[in-house]
């Protein structure tokens, strides 16, 4: 597990989902573009949340290991991998207005 902090939240979510978010701000930034993109995670609390990021060229991620008792369900990580290959797809700042809905799927 890794804890993302940005923006003045913390916040845990699986490695990969933490290191795809990490690349898409590169990507975004390279590009000089933003975008917001909904992340699946676990609060300090210990609770189940979505978080949505709006990320840009001047956003300042950061990404450490954790470890610990923390959940996260595998289809929720894959959701989110599966919109940023085709927000990679489409570009940079192309999300069409549909913005980032996360978990919203049944």
């Amino acid at each position: 597990m890794k804890r993302i902090t940005y923006a003045g939240a913390t916040f845990v979510t699986t490695d990969r989902v933490a290191d795809e978010l990490a690349a898409f701000a590169v990507e975004l930034a390279n590009a000089g573009h933003a975008d917001s993109i909904a992340v699946p995670g676990i609060t300090a609390d210990g609770e189940r949340s979505d978080f949505t990021l709006v990320i840009g060229p001047a956003s300042q991620l950061v990404v450490d290991d954790l470890t610990g008792p923390f959940a996260l369900t595998a289809p929720e990580a894959e959701e989110l991998l599966h919109e940023r290959r085709i927000r990679s797809l489409r570009g940079p700042g192309s999300s069409g207005g549909s913005g980032a809905t996360g978990g919203a799927s049944a």
